[in-house]
């Protein structure tokens, strides 16, 4: 077998992977699992202090509407610029990945998408 009929082979094989590892999720997120830190707030309700969270995070429980729209829009342009156009998986991106892994030897830059970030910390 040729040295571009393994990278074919690779690359189709870690696609397939990758689809059933995204699409063989099929729970919800378990919200019980998770810890979320405490806080101290004045008679306002304005912030004064958080407590870490059991696992020594400052994770605080929050709404989608609560988060600035510009944060997201940031996150976005900065880890998934193609978010809009793939389906959680930018085939694209980990093309160029393995490609810049097979012709530099290391790692330059990754392929992962916002949804397989999540899904991976889930």
């Amino acid at each position: 077998m040729s040295h571009k009929s393994q990278w074919l082979f690779g690359l189709v094989g870690l696609g397939l992977l990758g689809l059933g590892w995204l699409f063989g999720y099929s729970g919800g997120l378990d919200q019980g699992r998770l810890t979320y830190a405490s806080t101290v707030t004045d008679a306002q309700g304005e912030l004064l202090h958080v407590i870490m969270a059991d696992d020594e995070r400052y994770r605080l429980k929050t709404q989608p509407e609560d988060v600035d729209t510009s944060f997201v829009d940031l996150l976005m342009a900065y880890e998934d610029q193609r978010y809009y156009q793939h389906h959680g998986v930018d085939w694209l991106a980990l093309t160029r990945a393995l490609w810049q892994v097979g012709s530099r030897g290391y790692m330059v830059s990754g392929g992962s998408t916002l949804t397989m970030q999540v899904v991976r910390l889930m």
